[in-house]
């Protein structure tokens, strides 16, 4: 009987470990899941949105769907943060992305919230830098969103 016990627990700590190693991928110190991805209690779609980040941090999919439904409560600099951070986990060298909504959505809302913080200059780098490496050439969003902040400057 001891045995059977041992051999059903070896793989939900194993699981458990790999969901933590997971999670390293996308937390920093000290982070957590909550703190990262400004979870609240009330909220257990958007928990399910962010662990799937968790298990695919490259996937701007996922991460566009968790930075789509931020409660406009939360701070400026947290939801800048978190969009750095989606931004800072897509790999770069995947131009296959470079035109997909989702990042291209991702890399505007970053250069958007840094706006909002007052960092309109680097607001304005972070949008030089997606037409340095055609991100959203084609995308009509990426020229809206550069007027608007060649207009607020």
């Amino acid at each position: 009987m001891a045995d059977t016990q041992k051999e059903n627990a070896a793989p939900t700590s194993r699981a458990a470990r790999a969901s933590k190693r997971a999670a390293r991928g996308v937390l920093r110190w000290g982070e957590t899941l909550e703190s990262l991805f400004l979870l609240s209690p009330d909220c257990p779609e958007r928990k399910a949105l962010a662990e799937r980040v968790v298990q695919r941090p490259d996937d701007p999919a996922a991460w566009y769907a968790v930075l789509q439904n931020i409660p406009e409560a939360i701070k400026p600099d947290a939801r800048c943060r978190l969009f750095r951070r989606a931004t800072q986990s897509i790999p770069k060298n995947r131009p296959e992305l470079y035109e997909s909504e989702a990042y291209v959505s991702i890399w505007l809302g970053f250069a958007v919230e840094q706006a909002k913080l007052g960092q309109r200059q680097e607001g304005a780098d972070a949008l030089e830098y997606m037409r340095s490496e055609g991100i959203g050439k084609r995308s009509r969003a990426f020229y809206e969103t550069w007027a608007l902040c060649e207009v607020a400057s």
